[in-house]
């Protein structure tokens, strides 16, 4: 499957690929896989999640509201198509605060993984477009394996409907250009 979309990013001469879709779909996995393969870069929407400052109840009402889209659009988006390398803080959610920053060189592929990559803010960033899916038990098993039983809960009373809530106003999945079933993937 990998190998297909690798060959396929190579015939089409994409320079930007977005992996979006759900949690524990396979995500992360894929876009470090086909970096391997395409030598191209990687940048995790994980890292523009929204910082404390931000958090509230109206931002989070919308879909899509709990990445910092503005952020990663000024940084990242904006800065794709030229020659300059793209520079940014990852946010960490463990610490609330942003990280050393990330010095991310351009003219290459670029990969952008991680749901919320999609965004309608953005507009059509990307030359392929990623949607990764995966049945709800399959991502409950990954989930609790990778994260513990805690942050299991976590990801089913808030992450996973925000995530879905995204989704749903966005047509995310419709916007893709190939839906991936994350469950064929071996990501062992």
């Amino acid at each position: 499957m990998l190998q297909t979309i690798a060959e396929r990013i190579r015939a089409e001469k994409s320079k930007v690929i977005v992996i979006d879709g759900m949690a524990a779909s396979g995500k992360s996995t894929a876009a470090m896989l086909l970096s391997n393969e395409l030598n191209a870069s990687v940048i995790h929407m994980d890292d523009f999640f929204l910082p404390a400052e931000l958090r509230n109840p109206k931002r989070f009402e919308q879909a899509g509201g709990n990445v910092h889209y503005e952020r990663f659009f000024d940084e990242v988006v904006t800065k794709l198509k030229g020659d300059s390398p793209i520079l940014y803080r990852p946010f960490d959610c463990h610490s609330m605060d942003y990280k050393a920053e990330i010095k991310q060189p351009c003219g290459e592929i670029v990969i952008i993984e991680g749901c919320y990559a999609m965004h309608p803010y953005f507009g059509k960033y990307w030359d392929l477009a990623l949607f990764f899916k995966v049945d709800p038990a399959v991502q409950n098993s990954r989930i609790l394996q990778r994260n513990g039983e805690a942050m299991l809960a976590m990801f089913q009373r808030r992450w996973i409907p925000l995530e879905q809530n995204y989704f749903d106003k966005c047509h995310t999945e419709e916007k893709a250009d190939m839906v991936i079933n994350g469950e064929l993937l071996d990501l062992r």
